[in-house]
This record gives structure tokens, sequence and C-alpha cells, in this order.
């Protein structure tokens, strides 16, 4: 119906040590205004931050504060969690959450800047997409012009040439578009029929047609889908400086694995993710202690004036 409020869910996927960012995420979305379920789609072991939790038929169920809860889903995959996003996300549309009307997907090492209520409205308008760090890949690109023989080879045919390069961390979209993510799936299968290893994240070869299996078949679908996106700049994920959505920690260590001061000494500087991660460790959900953030805190603001020092050389 016209006017009809959407239920909106979050999904996500982490392993390991990646609770810490998954924490800080839901915590983020809280402080800005996000009530409702994140659907965490896990491997291996629960995070010992866990509040009572709640044994359901095909989840476990935390309820963080009032009207917003985690929903704590054990994946059984040997894919690496970076290729099985769509399959998730179809997942929760299709198998776990029948009353979802719009879903994000966001990886666990971001955090969010903005209030909800832009996000919401952002994905009504169109699937919704951010530009990658390395966001400039012109249409007339030598792998781009790969990809167009590939997936016309397999039927296709190109709808928009883009010159844009989209970072798979995030993707918004309505029910009514879910298509998008039956054909992000299906492309990331023929990719993987090349003898593309859907197991890892970056072991392809990064002189040929794929060089990052999930992110470039996500880019190879915005070329071809019928569906409208839209989409934001790598300032929406803070790569470069303006007014950012989201902050992401991408590469490698994360924040809450990072050595903030010695890093910056071997001439790793802060990313403003790294800044951004610290506002989020407290409130819902606490998972570092007072004492443990107070000595971060302080690794941090030693990083800040090394950083500041060499900017001035």
């Amino acid at each position: 119906m016209p006017g009809q409020k959407l239920n909106i869910s979050i999904c996500t996927l982490f392993e390991k040590d990646y609770h810490y960012g998954l924490a800080a995420l839901a915590n983020s979305l809280y402080v800005h205004n996000y009530r409702g379920i994140i659907w965490a789609g896990y491997r291996g072991l629960l995070p010992a931050w866990l509040p009572n939790k709640k044994s359901k038929e095909k989840w476990i169920e935390v309820e963080v504060a009032q009207d917003f809860i985690i929903r704590f889903v054990e994946i059984d995959t040997q894919m690496h969690f970076a290729n099985y996003k769509p399959t998730w996300m179809l997942s929760v549309f299709n198998n776990l959450d029948a009353n979802c009307g719009m879903l994000f997907y966001f990886d666990p090492d971001i955090t969010v800047n903005y209030n909800w209520d832009f996000f919401s409205k952002w994905a009504a308008s169109g699937v919704a997409l951010c530009q990658d760090v390395n966001y400039f890949m012109p249409a007339d690109h030598p792998r781009r012009k790969e990809w167009q023989r590939f997936i016309q080879n397999k039927g296709f045919y190109i709808r928009s040439k883009l010159n844009n390069y989209f970072n798979s961390g995030f993707v918004g979209l309505k029910r009514e578009y879910i298509g998008f993510l039956i054909q992000w799936e299906k492309l990331m299968a023929l990719i993987g029929e090349q003898g593309m290893d859907t197991g890892s994240l970056r072991k392809l070869n990064p002189s040929g047609m794929f060089t990052t299996l999930d992110q470039d078949a996500l880019n190879i679908i915005a070329m071809i889908t019928e569906y409208p996106l839209s989409t934001v700049g790598p300032e929406g994920m803070g790569f470069i400086p303006g007014s950012f959505m989201m902050a992401h920690a991408i590469s490698l260590p994360k924040p809450w694995d990072k050595k903030m001061a010695l890093n910056s000494l071997i001439g790793q500087p802060l990313r403003r993710a790294d800044k951004e991660y610290f506002k989020y460790t407290q409130y819902p959900i606490q998972f570092f202690s007072k004492w443990q953030l107070f000595w971060r805190k302080v690794d941090l603001k030693i990083a800040s004036a090394i950083n500041r020092v060499a900017a001035r050389r």
C-alpha cells in the first residue's frame, strides 16, 4: 500500500574476533536510532560479551535493548564469508524474516555515522551502494572490457556503462529488488566455475579478469541489472574527506586488534575508522571494560600525536 511503512532488518556475517566489530556496529546502529533485528550469521564460537540469550529453533536471540535484538544464526559453509553475502541476504529474506520489506548488509568492520532515517530513505530510492576506496574504474577499463566479454558469453548484456567501482561491504535494498541478490549469487557461481576459489577472499590473479570475487561480481551486476541503483561516493565510507555515512575499517589490522601508536611509528597512520570505532564500545553493549578502554584511548591519543608530528614534516 502507498505510504505503508516497511519492516527493516539488518544482517552481517562474522567469525573469530570479528565479534568485536559486530558489537561496535550494533552499538553505532542503536545510537543512530535503528530499532529492529540484526541477523548475525556466524561460524565458530559465540562471543563472551553476550548478555542473556535465548535459544530458538533456528537462532540464538539476544535482546540488547528495548526493540533492539540480535539473532545469531550458525552458518555451515566452506565459502569465505565475503563470498557468502548474497546467499546470506537471500536466506534472511526467504527463510528467516518473512516480514522484512527492506534489508541491509553491513560488514562487521563498519560503524554507522548517520541517523538511521537516512539509510531507510536511501534504499527506498534504489539498491544502495557505496563506492570503494579504489573508486574510479572507467567504462573502457581493460578489466571491465573483459567482464563484458565474459558476461555476454553467458547470455547477459550491458545496461549501464559505469565509471565507478563499488565496495561490497554495504548493500541495502527493498524486497521488490531481491532479483539483484539472485543475480549476484548466480554470477559468483559462474565465476567460480572458471576455477576461482570461493573459499578464499583474494587469491585471484591480480593481472587476470577478476581480483576480488564478491566485489567484482557486485560491480558486474551493477552494469547489467535492471534494478535502479542509488549510490554515494567513497566519502560515504570515510575513504576520502567529506561527510561520511559510515566508517569502514578495510585492511588489517582491525581497530580492535590494532596497536595504534606502534602502527603509527612504522608508517601506518590512524584511519578515520580507527577513531570512530572507539566511540561505540560501551553502549548498549559493553564489550571492553572501562580499564581496557582507558588504555586503548591512551594508545589512540599517542598515535594521534605521532600522526600530527609526522604530518608537519
